[in-house]
């Protein structure tokens, strides 16, 4: 299906993603066709109403990954930029997701900095997975106790065009719970190179998506 300029979303990502990667960590440029998609489907951007006149690949990232932080330039002020979330935008749930992950984020930090290499390959590692029980399952549970509402509130609390990183307060019970959960050892990381990780990730979801699909019973006997 179209999305944008005669692309499919996937197009239009791939796209964006071939571009920034000709571009070198923490120096600025321009990008029209960056802009004008903020512009039109960014629904911060769009709400804030003000086109940015520059780009940059901050290395400084918050998130706990040895990714870039994409960041744009607004009447000076510099703002986190995400095209993803203007092709394919979060819901709450999703958005309450990445607060939970930033609350470990220094933990993840540490864990990659005393396991530096991948550990299905050897290679340079750049993420942190969840191993047992996965970062899903965790979030999946601590998102239930309360409702939308709950999220929703505290979401607001930090506004886009601020330029902080949404998250939860240290204070926050689910804050203190996934903390703990790490520094006890009640979870199981591993550090992971990018394409160990989409491996990892995509055999994961087949899994889990084998397990939802009720076997039926035939002829030959009665279902496992």
């Amino acid at each position: 299906m179209i999305f944008w300029r005669g692309m499919t979303k996937a197009q239009v990502a791939a796209a964006i993603k071939e571009e920034l990667d000709t571009h070198t960590d923490d120096v600025e440029f321009q990008s029209d066709l960056l802009a004008d998609l903020l512009m039109e489907h960014h629904p911060d951007v769009k709400a804030y109403g003000i086109r940015p006149d520059a780009f940059r690949r901050n290395s400084q990232n918050p998130y706990g990954a040895r990714s870039y932080l994409l960041e744009g330039r607004y009447n000076g002020k510099w703002l986190k930029n995400s095209y993803r979330t203007a092709i394919y935008p979060p819901s709450i749930r999703e958005k309450t997701f990445k607060m939970f992950r930033l609350a470990i984020a220094e933990q993840l930090r540490t864990h990659l900095k005393n396991y530096p290499l991948c550990s299905h390959c050897g290679a340079l590692a750049e993420d942190v997975d969840h191993v047992e029980p996965s970062f899903s399952h965790i979030a999946k549970n601590l998102y239930q106790i309360y409702s939308e509402a709950h999220w929703r509130h505290w979401l607001k609390q930090i506004p886009w065009e601020s330029g902080q990183v949404k998250v939860l307060p240290d204070q926050h019970p689910h804050v203190k719970f996934l903390r703990y959960m790490h520094a006890a050892g009640y979870v199981r990381l591993q550090s992971l190179c990018k394409s160990c990780h989409k491996a990892v990730t995509a055999k994961r979801r087949v899994s889990s998506k084998t397990k939802e699909v009720p076997v039926a019973a035939d002829s030959h006997g009665e279902t496992p």
